[in-house]
């Protein structure tokens, strides 16, 4: 087994993430033999004792809000496409939600009233609900009136009516970053992935925007009274 792990990155040039993936799916594989075949526990066990090697974490790509404005304009409202562009580019920005979250939204889960906000199902079958500022409740609203009224009704569907897939979504994102780089030179440096909206998402303020007055775990102490330490980590000041 040491001689295939040194094969991959020696020979095929695999890095030390896909390394450490390949020896995942061998470990779960010998934990089941493990299970069904007790004279096999010895070797098992060998295996399961191999560490993963460690890895240097990548910095997280963020975006300014010149570049996060640039790539909202960018769609052409004026079409049904570009309309639902903007709604779904808004909404991910907004929510920080997973791209699989967004696209799989339906009509229902859209609640107006005094506090706006999304209900999102994530990975686990987790649910949980997420503010939404004023401008993007204004926003949805225009767009839940182009699709069908069922409560069941995809909100952000492909040219067909059905759901959007990841890369589907993904490809609407770049196009959008495209068009945007005529208008915000600094995109050009960068790459933007839905990934790099979500994480982004942690960090941003955005003053008088929250529907609900309040700010949820998307909407952290701003620049003025927090000094951000590493991702996930805020430093809160002046309280």
């Amino acid at each position: 087994m040491f001689a295939f792990l040194d094969h991959l990155e020696q020979e095929r040039g695999n890095g030390t993430r896909s390394r450490n993936a390949r020896l995942a799916a061998i470990r779960s594989f010998f934990r089941l033999v493990a299970l069904r075949e007790p004279c096999c526990v010895p070797v098992a066990t060998r295996v399961l004792a191999v560490p993963v090697k460690r890895t240097d974490k990548r910095l997280i790509g963020y975006l300014t809000r010149p570049e996060i404005e640039a790539i909202l304009a960018a769609p052409d409202q004026r079409q049904w496409s570009g309309q639902r562009d903007h709604a779904l580019l808004l909404a991910l920005y907004n929510s920080g939600a997973r791209v699989s979250e967004i696209i799989a939204l339906r009509r229902r889960q859209i609640r107006f009233g005094e506090t706006n906000f999304l209900e999102l199902n994530g990975k686990g079958r987790k649910e949980r609900t997420v503010p939404m500022w004023a401008k993007t409740a204004r926003t949805l609203k225009r767009w839940l009136q182009v699709i069908p009224a069922t409560p069941e009704a995809i909100v952000f569907p492909n040219a067909r009516g059905v759901l959007l897939s990841r890369d589907g979504a993904a490809y609407i994102l770049q196009q959008a970053v495209e068009k945007a780089k005529t208008t915000c030179a600094t995109l050009a440096e960068k790459k933007v992935s839905p990934h790099v909206l979500r994480h982004y998402a942690g960090f941003r303020t955005i003053p008088g925007e929250a529907s609900s007055g309040c700010r949820s775990a998307h909407q952290p102490w701003g620049p003025a009274n927090s000094v951000v330490l590493s991702p996930g980590i805020v430093l809160i000041t002046g309280l």
